[in-house]
């Protein structure tokens, strides 16, 4: 099992990570065609969504307690 405080590393880079590929949709939007900026924007919301399954859910598994978004 993956220690605490590397699952807590993962997890604040995965987040940063995130946040660094909204910054994509952001300089793009209005910069290219509408079908260039729909694939842009399908390859943002892929990478984030395989973040999202691949390390955050991961972790999140391992420690449910370092999850903010559970209600």
């Amino acid at each position: 099992m993956i220690k605490k405080k590397l699952a807590h590393e993962i997890r604040e880079l995965s987040l940063n990570a995130i946040s660094e590929l909204s910054k994509i949709l952001y300089i793009s939007e209005g910069q290219c065609l509408d079908e260039e900026y729909e694939l842009v924007k399908k390859g943002v919301g892929l990478s984030i969504g395989r973040i999202q399954t691949g390390l955050l859910d991961l972790m999140n598994s391992y420690y449910s307690e370092e999850d903010d978004l559970k209600e």
